[in-house]
């Protein structure tokens, strides 16, 4: 089923195409498909309280810290959007570990007005989901998308992305499974037979004046304020095939469950762009697979052109849009916004967004980003903004309000933001502009950082100045 992520600091294609990854057993089915019935009855019933009680308070969206509360919100918003829903599962393949049972397979949720004839579909997509039996029945516990479009990057036990120039394989008879993660490319997912291990790959272009220390320090940080009893057991620099990365090995109990998980990073720079190796298994089995960990980040190659402008050829495959001297315009989406002269603009290509543009003065550290993103209606403008200030509030040093969140006009719409500033460990301290907007269901995100906070006030002009240049048709 489809799930909703923080948006910042935070398959029709039959998956049979690689079924069956596990063994099919017909009581695992009878639970699944049990499971599935009941969530499509609870959907289509507009129930909110039976889709909730299908759904662990444990729940995570894989590869981010969004959890139980966040998708109630989604779930609660297409169900008030919409007059009548209509929700379907086909279960490709199941397996189970240690009383967890793993599934892939699509989902696909329909909706129409009343007294209309056709049906629209909102979403229609693969899923990776983990069921859990807490009592009599079986919870959801995480799920994260399955992106089909690029099983044709796996051959074998190989990842290889041509246009960028990268590959890394996994030692034999591990699963490859591509993923959709918010704020990283190229996200892939892997696992050992037993399923024990889920491991994660991707990339990412940082605009901000920060490298792999820096990031998995600011990233050990947030876990930090997030779980109390989260530990650094091992962090330091490293060096694969002369990229220069860091890497951390940490410790911490799974937030509302017993379970205690270790987690090995590995973070390599090269061409610009960030590449991001994570290993997470339960601790008990941690001595049974860390060994891995090398041997699949020794296997990543870089081609020449990647190590020289990896960056660069991600943007030329993957950004959308259209950057004329000082102007970004997407016809597409039919918005622009343009940098103030003097200033550069270009395209620095994240995760799950449909826009991410990068603006930034000839001087300094300061930032300006825009996000977009299909929220499939399942958000309201005020509920994210506010879900956005809390998470980052939550995650933060000094976060201080220095102008409350209220409504806007911008570009024809209400809009919604803030000012505030923080520090994140990694990162530092500024101070931040929030801009939100919603049009025909996708969401704008303006976010103006002035480094140091400092000099907010030297940049407020030029910030203001980006905001109103923002147009939507």
């Amino acid at each position: 089923m489809k799930k909703f992520a923080i948006y910042t600091i935070s398959i029709i294609l039959p998956l049979s195409c690689i079924a069956p990854l596990w063994a099919e057993d017909a009581e695992l089915k009878a639970i699944v498909d049990d499971f599935y019935n009941q969530y499509n009855q609870a959907f289509e019933a507009k129930n909110l309280d039976g889709i909730m009680d299908l759904i662990s308070p444990e729940f995570r969206l894989l590869g981010t810290l969004a959890g139980k509360d966040h998708i109630k919100a989604a779930y609660q918003n297409l169900i008030e959007k919409h007059d009548q829903l209509r929700s379907s599962v086909t279960v490709d393949s199941i397996q189970e570990v240690e009383s967890k049972i793993q599934i892939i397979g699509n989902y696909r949720l329909d909706s129409k007005k009343n007294g209309a004839a056709q049906w629209d579909t909102i979403i229609d997509d693969g899923f990776y989901e983990v069921l859990k039996k807490e009592g009599d029945s079986y919870k959801l516990v995480s799920s994260g998308q399955v992106v089909k479009e690029r099983f044709s990057k796996i051959h074998g036990n190989t990842y290889k992305d041509e246009a960028i120039g990268f590959s890394f394989s996994l030692p034999d008879d591990w699963t490859l499974l591509p993923i959709e993660l918010t704020t990283m490319k190229d996200g892939v997912m892997f696992m050992l037979p037993s399923g024990h291990a889920p491991g994660f790959f991707g990339h990412v272009q940082i605009p901000y004046n920060v490298g792999a220390k820096q990031a998995i320090e600011g990233d050990d940080a947030v876990m930090k304020k997030i779980v109390k009893t989260f530990k650094v057991l091992k962090s330091g620099p490293i060096t694969v095939k002369g990229l220069n990365g860091y890497e951390s090995i940490t410790r911490y109990l799974v937030p509302d469950s017993s379970e205690e998980m270790t987690r090995h990073r590995i973070y390599l720079s090269g061409g610009g762009l960030l590449y991001v190796f994570i290993l997470n298994a339960p601790t008990q089995h941690w001595d049974d697979i860390s060994g891995h960990m090398m041997e699949i980040v020794n296997s990543f190659s870089l081609t020449p052109e990647a190590r020289s402008a990896g960056a660069a050829r991600d943007r030329e495959k993957s950004a959308s849009g259209e950057i004329m001297d000082r102007i970004y315009s997407n016809d597409e989406l039919g918005c622009q916004i343009a940098a103030p002269k003097g200033w550069s603009i270009q395209s620095t290509p994240l995760g799950a967004f449909k826009i991410s543009i990068s603006i930034q003065p000839p001087d300094g550290n300061s930032l300006v980003r825009l996000f977009a993103v299909d929220t499939k209606g399942a958000v309201a403008l005020n509920d994210v903004f506010e879900q956005e200030m809390n998470g980052i509030q939550s995650i933060t040093e000094d976060f201080d309000v220095k102008e409350e969140a209220h409504d806007i006009e911008l570009a024809g719409s209400t809009a919604r933001t803030a000012t505030f500033s923080f520090t994140l460990e990694g990162l530092g301290s500024l101070q931040r502009k929030s801009v939100m907007v919603i049009k025909n269901d996708i969401l704008y995100m303006i976010l103006c950082d002035a480094i140091p906070p400092e000099i907010a006030s030297e940049m407020a002009a030029s910030f203001d100045a980006i905001i109103q240049s923002f147009t939507l048709n």
